[in-house]
């Protein structure tokens, strides 16, 4: 689905560069062979990053997040992507509800495909046009430095005494 979103933008006439970020396998997709191929030298980034501040680095450099997921458990990639300023273009299901306030909900859900080419086309036409400050602000909530006093609490609630 999220190769068929792109071809989809691309057959629009749509310009845009990719980072296509992630684990290498020992077995390449073919879908991921045919975007090489596609997209050749506009993928600026193919595979695993060599660390996480080179990962990090490739999260600022980018401004949008298509994600066409059917597995995630709480959305950590999804987190990263919007402290780092990238607008989520997210189905409405999984954890991804809870990760995003309700205010924001309607400019980072899509409903079905065709509601997710068009909220990309037009991510991708007026690149960094939605201000996403109040999610970025509502991620960083998840920072190791927040988070670490809570679950301080919650395993000390938990110990017998």
């Amino acid at each position: 689905e999220f190769f068929k979103a792109l071809a989809a933008v691309d057959d629009k006439g749509v310009h845009f560069n990719l980072a296509l970020l992630g684990e290498n396998f020992r077995q390449i997709p073919a879908e991921f062979e045919a975007a090489k191929k596609r997209y050749g030298d506009r993928i600026l980034h193919y595979g695993f990053a060599k660390s996480p501040s080179d990962y990090a680095r490739w999260l600022w450099r980018s401004h949008v997040l298509p994600v066409t997921s059917h597995h995630d458990f709480f959305g950590v990639s999804v987190v990263e992507a919007i402290y780092c300023g990238c607008l989520p273009l997210l189905p409405k299901r999984l954890a991804y509800p809870e990760i995003v306030p309700r205010e924001m909900q309607p400019s980072c859900f899509y409903e079905d495909f065709d509601e997710l080419v068009r909220r990309l086309r037009d991510a991708l036409r007026h690149p960094r046009e939605q201000d996403i400050a109040p999610l970025q602000k509502t991620v960083e909530n998840y920072r190791w430095e927040k988070m670490a006093p809570v679950y301080d609490s919650e395993f000390e609630s938990l110990c017998v005494r």
